[in-house]
């Protein structure tokens, strides 16, 4: 009964992606390099007030970047992502943004970036040996690391919102961006039960690190499952009240 629940979830949603293409000629050049919309996201982002900066940091081919222009089509985009051929697909189909081809992190210096068999698991961090070949390292790159707060300066009487996929390196960009945090109103993070990575923080230092700094769990969207593990996106909001 759950296997015939989840192909009919997989069936709707590609139905939906189906009618998305349609309706939105405009990320046409997106769609010939096989860009997508992340739609798993829309419940979230319809529920949202006007943001007046996205930061999507590990954007990859910028599938969460074009569901999210879908419904602010005036936000300014910053996207972070280390893979030059990434950045070049995301330029052809998102105006109004700044494109970033280096890694976010909690120093300023240089690392190893793990290119794996399914791209959207690559990492800083070097996977563990699975049988999934998903996270099989393929390539490696040389690449620059950086402090949000060293790279971007928002106006807190903005809307900003962040979002963070980055593969078990969640709780290092967030070392990075504690000044930055103080002028974002919503986070969008991807929380996996599993360690996936070597040298990956429990997610329950990433919860405690985003409490500490004054972010409430709002809801979790898109959970799940594989065996007894699960991912899922968490929506955190800004506690001050004076904070736009």
């Amino acid at each position: 009964m759950i296997r015939f629940l989840l192909d009919i979830r997989f069936f709707k949603n590609k139905l939906k992606k189906i009618f998305f293409i349609f309706i939105n000629f405009n990320f046409l050049k997106g769609y010939l390099n096989l860009v997508f919309p992340l739609l798993e996201l829309s419940e979230l982002l319809k529920k949202l007030p006007k943001i007046d900066n996205c930061i999507d940091i590990g954007s990859n081919k910028g599938q969460f970047l074009m569901i999210f222009r879908k419904y602010f089509s005036q936000a300014k985009l910053y996207s972070f992502e280390p893979q030059k051929k990434l950045i070049k697909i995301q330029k052809s189909f998102l105006n109004n943004s700044k494109f970033y081809n280096f890694c976010l992190g909690n120093y300023n210096g240089a690392s190893t970036f793990n290119i794996t068999e399914r791209n959207d698991s690559s990492s800083l961090l070097k996977p563990k040996q699975f049988t999934d070949t998903i996270y099989r390292i393929k390539k490696k790159i040389k690449t620059r690391v950086r402090k949000l707060d060293d790279v971007i300066k928002l106006d807190k009487n903005n809307t900003n919102l962040i979002k963070i996929d980055v593969q078990g390196y969640e709780y290092q960009v967030l070392l990075g961006s504690k000044k930055t945090l103080k002028k974002i109103k919503f986070i969008i993070i991807e929380i996996s039960s599993d360690k996936n990575y070597y040298k990956e923080f429990d997610k329950a230092k990433t919860l405690s690190f985003l409490n500490a700094n004054n972010f409430r769990l709002k809801k979790i969207y898109n959970k799940t499952y594989n065996g007894n593990s699960w991912q899922a996106d968490f929506l955190f909001i800004n506690k001050n009240k004076n904070l736009k």
